[in-house]
């Protein structure tokens, strides 16, 4: 307790410090009597923690526990600061403050005398360590995982019990995230049973270090009670040496053993009371006396108390073991274990952030993992329902992103084969419906025919001297019965269209020269393009033969249908236009060095024309059946062609401009000579 004495006057004149301390006078000279011993609250506060000191103009005069030397003069400015806003009231400044001091963190408290504040009265303690409040923060969420394990426990069996368990289905990121935690708590606890193990091995080490260093400086201060004494008479006189001044230097108890029997001990009050054993250790007395060892540890008991002592063999005049020494960790033993506790306390507080850090890396790893399965599985859904078909990105160049490239490429095969298949079904639609029209168009054409030619044939024209109405009908009439026969054969050549758009009668393919059969067509329309005077009909052509397999007049008829076409495409706009059929051969880049290519090269017409060329809404309908771009015809030519070059196992392709031309390619595989 601190307290002012006052004047008179109510001034202050001095401070009286009082310490009550619950000891017997009979332990005044033996080492603290160790708490485990005492019933609780016998000793009251303690105060051994906290230091007391009195400065006198910042100089230190007297204290308690370690305090340095001067105050600070930043203190004295603040209580001078405190006695100035007091407003000479003759009250004493005081101050609190957290400081730095011993490597620690202190609570200090400063008390001026008088309203001066001259001289300065401090009390230091320790301040509030914020690794306990981590410490108790650790116990709760020790305490909490346990009970809510075994909430788990009890859940599983209720689960078990109900049918939940084992679970009907399972998500694989579930497994995933199943497998993570387990091998994170597995390492998580390996990690905390070695720790603890090397913690407490660090522990037990810092302790025979400590001891060793007792036990030595005991030895010594024994040797020098009895320096005066012969050496052979040194084991005789142990019982001698003043055990309690060696206790008092060493600030730790020891008991002294001649032979194996205990000799004295500066806590007789223990021998008294059996509560240290009277003879040493079966172990110590066979490390000492027997395996002639200097040092031996032992771990001791008061009831439910352990606590360790270390042993130092005392050898006679003849360097044999006489007696030993023994220093116990009784009355500090409550302390080593709070340490070790706590630096138990801060490793589980490290593996319990640890383990929060692998249950948030484990779910995010295992949704990472599974994303792309996850992917795959709408995927699959979208596809089977006929849906998008857009492909999955590929994340990983692992197994898991092969399996994405696999589905990716298996979902392109799809795509192509629902392409083909729509268009084979389109085919057959317009075949059934071409047969149908073709044999109802067919049937009254002929018989209209003939009747119109009949009537031509039996109409006999006016003569010279024959009525003006009758020259006008005669004309009239010739004019026409042909307009007639023209649209009957318009007729009869959609019907055509239609029959061999229906029938695609069985191809005959023969070895023919590609460039030949193009010849052949550009012949028979040099009579067209002249009459029209709409277009220069041009043929480009080095001469080498493209051997292929081909139905001849199919292939004639695709060349004259493209031409055709190319001339429709050019307007009449006063100058005439260029259409040009090319014939190349297009070796691909595999091919070997003496001229047989890997794979197999292809023979190349192309027609180009320089027309208005393909709007860019109507060009993926180009070769679809029933679409045309004329008023005439029923759009089945490129349909037909189409078909024909892809059934010789070629293709028909087209590049277009809108309003500077077009040009169909054609690319049939091309054979070997022999």
């Amino acid at each position: 307790a601190i307290g002012p004495l006052l004047a008179r006057d109510g001034a202050t004149v001095a401070w009286i410090y009082l310490r009550t301390t619950p000891r017997p006078a009979r332990f005044a000279t033996e080492t603290p009597f160790p708490r485990v011993l005492a019933p609780a609250g016998l000793f009251g506060l303690d105060d051994e923690a906290l230091a007391y000191a009195e400065y006198d103009d910042g100089v230190l005069v007297r204290s308690r526990g370690d305090a340095p030397l001067r105050l600070k003069p930043a203190v004295y400015a603040r209580l001078d600061s405190q006695s100035a806003g007091a407003d000479g009231g003759g009250e004493s400044p005081s101050l609190y403050e957290d400081e730095r001091f011993g490597g620690g963190l202190s609570r200090v408290y400063y008390q001026g005398i008088g309203a001066d504040a001259e001289d300065v009265v401090v009390v230091r303690g320790p301040a509030d360590d914020r690794l306990d409040v981590l410490f108790v923060l650790l116990r709760l969420c020790l305490s909490a995982l346990a009970a809510g394990a075994v909430v788990y426990v009890v859940g599983l069996f209720v689960r078990h019990r109900i049918g939940l368990i084992p679970a009907p289905r399972t998500r694989f990121r579930d497994k995933v995230l199943n497998r993570f935690l387990f091998v994170g708590l597995a390492s998580v606890a390996l990690t905390a049973v070695v720790g603890q193990q090397v913690i407490r091995e660090q522990n037990r080490q810092a302790i025979w270090d400590g001891l060793r260093q007792r036990l030595g400086r005991a030895e010594a201060a024994l040797n020098a009670a009895s320096a005066d004494d012969a050496p052979a008479r040194r084991s005789e006189r142990l019982d001698a040496a003043r055990l309690d001044a060696v206790s008092q230097a060493l600030g730790s108890d020891v008991h002294l053993y001649r032979g194996a029997d205990l000799e004295a001990s500066s806590r007789r009050q223990l021998v008294r009371q059996r509560l240290i054993e009277p003879r040493l250790p079966a172990d110590v007395y066979r490390a000492l006396f027997v395996d002639g060892e200097p040092y031996a540890f032992g771990e001791s008991r008061i009831g439910t108390f352990a606590y360790t002592t270390g042993y130092k063999a005392l050898p006679d005049g003849d360097g044999r073991p006489a007696g030993a020494l023994a220093v116990p960790t009784l009355s500090e033993q409550a302390t080593i274990e709070v340490g070790q506790a706590r630096m138990v306390a801060y490793l589980f507080g490290a593996l319990l952030v640890l383990l929060v850090a692998i249950v948030v890396l484990a779910i995010l790893l295992a949704g990472q993992l599974t994303r792309p399965f996850g992917r795959l599985r709408e995927g699959l859904q979208t596809v089977g329902a006929g849906g998008s078909e857009a492909p999955i990105p590929v994340e990983t160049q692992d197994e898991v992103g092969e399996l994405v490239e696999t589905f990716n490429a298996m979902q392109a095969q799809l795509a192509e084969s629902r392409r083909r298949l729509a268009a084979q079904e389109r085919d057959l639609a317009w075949s059934e419906m071409a047969r149908q029209v073709a044999h109802e168009i067919k049937n009254p054409l002929m018989p209209m025919k003939l009747s119109v030619q009949h009537l031509q044939r039996v109409f006999r024209p006016a003569g010279a001297e024959a009525p003006p109405e009758e020259v006008r009908f005669a004309g009239q009439f010739g004019r026409t019965t042909d307009m007639l026969i023209d649209q009957i054969e318009t007729l009869n050549r959609i019907a055509s269209d239609f029959s061999a758009f229906a029938r695609m009668p069985a191809q005959r393919p023969e070895r023919l020269d590609v460039a030949e059969v193009a010849e052949e067509a550009v012949a028979l329309f040099e009579a067209d393009f002249a009459e029209s005077g709409r277009a220069r009909l041009v043929l480009e052509t080095d001469g080498a033969p493209l051997p292929a397999l081909a139905d001849r007049d199919e292939l004639r008829r695709v060349f004259v249908n493209l031409l055709t076409n190319a001339l429709q495409a050019i307007p009449d706009r006063g100058r005439p236009g260029r259409i040009v059929l090319r014939t190349r051969a297009e070796t691909p880049a595999g091919a070997s060095g003496d001229g047989t290519p890997e794979v197999p090269a292809w023979a190349v017409v192309e027609v180009e024309d320089d027309g208005t060329g393909i709007a860019e809404d109507v060009q993926p309908r180009v070769f679809q059946p029933s679409f045309s771009t004329k008023t005439s015809g029923m759009g089945l030519g490129l349909a037909i062609s189409k078909r024909a070059i892809e059934g010789a196992g070629g293709e028909i392709a087209f590049e277009t401009a809108d309003g500077q031309g077009t040009t169909f390619t054609v690319r049939l595989p091309m054979v070997a000579e022999a």
